[in-house]
């Protein structure tokens, strides 16, 4: 039989039960009744009367209709005062189980589903609420003589061996897991899933040559079909029989084609030192168009991790240029080119295959992330802020992408817009707590641009309580409370912290000499001011804060060479010219 089909059957016949398992419904409390003398003789009575089935038909009818609506507390009312007038249905208590069920009043579902069996047993859906009962109570060995018991009262019912089997496996009783899975065979003859589950079974007991017996049955009835082939081969690969397995594909390639089966075999004469033959039917199938780009891609990356050794290097652009060739259409090629270059670092060359992967397929994240990354290595932020923004109508809710966005409107002076993408990342980054400090950090620059201190200030501090070592923020907080002449002693403090862990940081240096400038204290100020300059932070900004202490302490002439030094490297205050001019400091 074709296991498809089985399969089908099978999942038809158990669906509304397993959905039942599934859906967890409020558990209601039923009201307790007292029975009247009337309504005990009632349930005593064994044929209704003809009323009696009447009431009992109607309030069946309401309790269905309650039942499609999903409305399990109406539902079962009805079912229960069906009950009531033919207590011996055992349609309703089957019904009243299933309700149960899915309400977990698990006592209740047991004793309505043991009654709906112990008025019929001919009705396997009777026997399998039963066993879902007990398998949802843990109770498994009794679920398994459910399922016996359904399958020697109901005819047609093999197929619950499967279920059988799965019992017998959770409880590791292998033996009688293989005997119910001989029953389907039995019955069903020779299919796929119940080989794949006995070869399962015999690893597991260590039994790898039943294992292996069971895959060549398959071969042996499926001659033609590589998919066998290939997963006993995967088997044998997994217990360290490559020639076993290289026999076994090789064999299987004289009398069929299959581009997968002969990939495999490539690897494995690789993997066996046959480097040349091996590498030989590699490319025979990446060459193949019917095998899917998803099977190809594993040997490529595996090439990426032997970069940049030259003549992997040499292979895997050959792999890459021959994957584009052959799926022209497929994304995921040209992505995979974009990686190979970007591994080499040749981000341009990365970012052309990037950008056709992205005209074939924008919806994947990574790719874009790459694409904006290498917009910032090449300093062109025009295209960051395109590309950010293409990537947010994508991916609305990620919130790196906001910071990007926002990193790009900041770098170009446009703090309002990074403003907006900041506060929107930092909302999306509540969960995690190192994101939403660099969100803070960010803000603070930005409302920093805007001259809206109160609201830097603020989020500076936000992200010092997340983390008080932030060096982003210790630096540019401290710079910016110097160049304002405000706080000055915590300025001096936080730029003190970070010079302290960095004492050879060029950058650090300068700020905590300009916040000692702002303090009036030149001696100290020009120390860390040259400092800096003399370990290479030679920005114009850096130069000119020398300058400035110089001529403080009256080295007029040698603040004048600085000045100029400034001028050249650019990064200035728009006093600089005037300086320059008269020779005089201004601020």
């Amino acid at each position: 039989m074709n296991i498809s089909k089985f399969l089908r059957a099978v999942g038809l016949s158990l669906m509304v039960f397993l959905l039942a398992g599934g859906i967890s419904g409020q558990a209601i409390a039923q009201k307790k009744k007292k029975k009247s003398k009337k309504n005990k003789q009632k349930s005593e009575v064994v044929v209704p009367t003809e009323k009696d089935l009447r009431n009992a038909e109607m309030f069946f009818a309401q309790a269905e209709k309650f039942y499609i609506l999903d409305d399990f507390v109406k539902a079962y009312v009805y079912f229960e005062k069906s009950l009531e007038y033919d207590p011996n249905n055992p349609a309703a208590h089957f019904k009243m189980a299933e309700i149960s069920m899915r309400r977990n009043q698990n006592e209740d579902a047991m004793t309505h589903a043991q009654k709906a069996l112990e008025l019929d047993k001919t009705n396997k859906y009777y026997y399998l609420v039963n066993a879902e009962v007990y398998k949802k109570t843990g109770e498994l060995e009794k679920a398994i003589q459910v399922y016996k018991d359904l399958m020697a009262n109901v005819e047609k019912t093999d197929e619950f061996n499967f279920e059988l089997a799965g019992l017998y496996l959770y409880l590791k009783k292998f033996d009688e897991a293989l005997g119910a899975l001989d029953k389907v065979e039995e019955v069903y003859g020779l299919n796929e899933q119940v080989v794949f589950q006995k070869q399962k079974i015999y690893i597991q007991q260590g039994k790898l040559e039943s294992a292996v017996a069971e895959g060549e049955k398959l071969i042996k009835a499926f001659p033609d079909e590589p998919q066998f082939v290939l997963a006993l081969s995967e088997i044998l690969i997994s217990n360290n029989r490559l020639n076993q397995a290289q026999d076994l594909l090789a064999d299987y390639l004289e009398d069929n084609k299959s581009a997968e089966v002969r990939m495999l075999l490539g690897q494995i004469q690789v993997e066996q030192g046959e480097h040349e033959v091996g590498k030989a039917n590699i490319h025979v199938a990446m060459k193949d168009p019917k095998l899917t780009i998803e099977a190809k891609l594993p040997y490529a990356v595996s090439l990426f991790q032997q970069l940049p050794k030259e003549d992997a290097k040499l292979e895997a652009k050959q792999m890459c240029e021959m994957l584009v060739k052959v799926h022209p259409e497929e994304a995921s090629a040209f992505a995979l080119f974009g990686d190979y270059y970007f591994t080499l670092e040749e981000k341009e060359n990365a970012q052309v295959q990037y950008l056709k992967s992205l005209e074939l397929d924008d919806n994947n994240l990574a790719v874009w992330q790459n694409v904006i990354n290498i917009d910032f290595e090449k300093e062109d932020m025009d295209a960051a802020i395109a590309h950010s923004n293409k990537a947010l109508e994508l991916f609305p809710n990620q919130a790196m992408l906001y910071y990007f966005n926002g990193t790009a409107y900041l770098m170009e002076k446009n703090y309002k817009n990074a403003v907006q993408a900041f506060e929107q990342g930092r909302k999306l980054s509540s969960n995690n707590e190192q994101l939403t400090t660099v969100f803070y950090g960010q803000l603070g620059d930005a409302y920093n641009g805007i001259d809206d201190h109160e609201k830097s200030d603020k989020a500076y501090k936000e992200a010092l309580n997340l983390d008080p070592n932030s060096e982003h923020v210790l630096n540019n907080y401290s710079y910016f409370l110097s160049l304002r002449k405000e706080n000055l002693e915590e300025a001096k403090q936080m730029s003190e912290k970070l010079i302290k862990l960095h004492p050879d940081n060029g950058t650090y240096l300068d700020t905590y000499g300009w916040v000692l400038y702002q303090m009036g204290d030149f001696p100290a100020a020009k120390e860390f001011l040259k400092k800096a300059v003399d370990l290479g932070e030679t920005s114009g900004a850096v130069l000119e804060h020398y300058g400035d202490v110089l001529f403080q302490l009256g080295e007029e002439s040698e603040a004048l060479e600085y000045w100029e030094k400034a001028k050249v490297k650019g990064d200035a205050s728009d006093l600089l010219d005037k300086k320059i001019k008269h020779q005089k400091l201004y601020e």
